[in-house]
């Protein structure tokens, strides 16, 4: 509780109570008994209404206390003696929203946030001001407070949320725009394309990438794109030709895209054509050493070689590019306890339950936020 107040200088005060109460109220917050500081704080500003310090003080442990009403009348008096403390003007700011004084408290956390230096104080504000962008319907404001919100916890879930919210809510927005201004365009095609994608459904995919090439034969992505949503749901040899040509078209005019070669690679692995399949992989990753389908592809063929040593590796490097695939830690541990290695077995395996209740978590929200639109 210490570090939560501020650190003001305290006034010349003639009179012995007060500064012994002071003390008292300082020995109580390193004791962790903000009460009794709360208490002693209070007969100080009974003898001294003008004591920054306690007000101050006061004003902070009250906010922590989840006393905001009783705590904005000691920030405000605070801030009117010294308007540059930015952390009182953040709690202020955060018992003004939470009043429901959205302008007075947008403005406060504004200013606060320019030079706020306190850790968990500015993590506070940062989440109060995106939630007041965002219900206004300033998503390109709220995007940024957002950012800054998960850079500054970025292992805090509600930050991640904040953030998977506002971006979400800009895609929409945006995809609406599109349909209103160019129902017909190549690229509305394009996204209700990559929108069957993201549902499993390849077929209609397909379908709509065709429309957007027909509509733009030139259309940035869209030849890899449906190549992507074919290999997705290929049910014939035509259909591997069809897409390796269209990746052959990606290739002519992009020799270094990484993802064409690899994906020319799974289609020779389908095929049968292991070395082929190999060589297709190996160019990827010469190109970029992070393309996930090609660590994915030297993976699997490593496996059927049972080369152990070289599965491991490339599926260790895959999982780093994608952390959250379930399947690369399901198959890292299936291969580590083949090799004897429990503990790393075990650990693969915890990864694996793990990312699939949370898919499974996910899935859920993302279901009930489509039921309640």
């Amino acid at each position: 509780m210490c570090a939560l107040a501020p650190n003001l200088s305290s006034q010349d005060n003639s009179n012995g109570t007060a500064n012994s109460q002071l003390s008292r109220a300082q020995q109580e917050i390193s004791q962790h008994n903000p009460e009794q500081a709360i208490k002693a704080y209070e007969s100080v500003l009974a003898a001294d209404p003008t004591n920054l310090q306690a007000q101050g003080n006061l004003g902070v442990l009250l906010f922590f206390a989840n006393r905001c009403a009783d705590a904005e009348t000691h920030l405000s008096h605070a801030l009117s003696v010294d308007s540059g403390l930015d952390r009182l003007r953040a709690l202020l700011g955060i018992c003004e929203e939470r009043a429901g004084k959205t302008d007075e408290a947008k403005k406060d956390l504004e200013a606060s946030l320019v030079s706020l230096r306190d850790t968990r104080v500015r993590i506070l504000a940062e989440s109060k001001l995106a939630d007041l962008y965002h219900a206004e319907g300033d998503l390109q404001q709220a995007s940024v407070i957002a950012a800054e919100y998960l850079k500054d916890d970025a292992k805090n879930p509600d930050a991640i949320y904040m953030v998977y919210r506002i971006h979400s809510d800009i895609a929409e927005r945006a995809r609406e725009a599109l349909a209103t201004v160019a129902p017909d365009s190549a690229r509305m095609h394009q996204i209700m394309a990559q929108h069957f994608i993201n549902e499993g459904d390849a077929a209609d995919a397909i379908t709509q990438y065709e429309r957007a090439l027909a509509a733009d034969p030139e259309l940035p992505g869209g030849q890899y794109e449906l190549a992507e949503a074919i290999l997705a749901d290929f049910t014939s040899v035509a259909s591997l030709d069809r897409a390796a040509g269209l990746l052959a078209g990606v290739l002519a005019h992009d020799p270094h895209n990484a993802g064409a070669e690899a994906k020319l690679g799974e289609i020779e692995r389908i095929r049968g054509n292991v070395n082929a399949a190999q060589q297709r992989y190996l160019r990827a990753l010469e190109l970029d050493p992070s393309e996930l389908d090609a660590l994915k592809g030297m993976a699997d063929i490593a496996r059927r070689k049972e080369d152990d040593g070289k599965e491991k590796d490339y599926l260790l490097r895959a999982s780093r590019v994608d952390p959250l695939d379930a399947t690369l830690h399901y198959q890292l541990s299936l291969l580590f306890r083949k090799n004897h290695q429990e503990d790393e077995a075990k650990r693969e395996m915890d990864i694996f339950v793990k990312i699939r209740n949370l898919r499974k978590k996910t899935e859920l929200l993302e279901q009930k936020r489509e039921s309640g639109k």
